[in-house]
């Protein structure tokens, strides 16, 4: 069957040869803030054919909205797409809902520099966590992230400049402990050993917004709390 490939998600007008005939779309699409992506045919070949979407790993809830049924939970094929096969007019739509949730991704455990770290994913952006966006007082290397964390989403139409954005919150803490003799080492069950950890509340930023808002750290993987 004459299949069409989408492959990426952005709004687009397309007209094209297809099969035994000519083949109209129309795409719109806020991704990658929004997982919400609107295909309307414009122009259809006779006959039956499919529509293949790509379903990244990362979204584990898809639906789709058909002309028939709305809400449909699909997962992908072998090769990654959600097909729809049918025969299409002018005027059908689909709606693609690619689930955006931010979650934790962890490292290989023999990765030593970031063992025991957390990196914060929503959708295909990597996020970080830079200085400007935390606590006064709050050091962004003594953030400490929790296994259980649930992230606050907030729409930006324009982040300080920088454009376009969805920043992530989330509770966390600020851990910070002592040394003894200022050596960055202490000795376990000695007069340092506990540390102290504060409450606050992390604030995550795309990584590829990053160092537009002024100098100052910035960390991509963080330390987990809670077992």
């Amino acid at each position: 069957m004459p299949t069409l490939h989408l492959h990426q998600y952005t709004s687009i007008t397309l007209a094209c040869p297809f099969a035994d005939g000519w083949l109209g779309l129309r795409m719109e699409s806020d991704y990658p803030w929004q997982g919400r992506v609107e295909i309307t045919v414009t122009e259809a070949p006779a006959g039956p054919w499919a529509l293949a979407l790509r379903v990244p790993p990362w979204s584990t809830r898809t639906r789709v909205d058909t002309p028939q049924e709305k809400g449909l939970a699909v997962t992908a094929d072998e090769q990654g797409y959600a097909v729809l096969r049918r025969s299409w007019h002018p005027g059908d739509t689909v709606v693609l809902h690619l689930d955006l949730t931010p979650r934790l991704t962890l490292p290989h455990p023999r990765i030593d520099a970031v063992r025991g770290c957390a990196a914060v994913e929503r959708g295909p952006l990597v996020y970080c966590f830079e200085q400007t966006d935390q606590q006064d007082g709050v050091p962004v290397d003594e953030l400490a992230l929790f296994r259980d964390a649930v992230f606050e989403e907030v729409p930006h139409s324009d982040l300080d400049g920088v454009g376009p954005s969805v920043t992530l919150r989330t509770r966390a803490a600020a851990v910070t402990g002592g040394h003894e003799a200022g050596l960055p080492y202490r000795t376990a069950g000695g007069p340092h050993a506990a540390d102290t950890d504060a409450p606050v509340t992390a604030t995550a930023v795309p990584y590829f917004q990053w160092d537009n808002r002024g100098d100052g750290a910035m960390r991509v993987w963080v330390p987990l709390l809670g077992g």
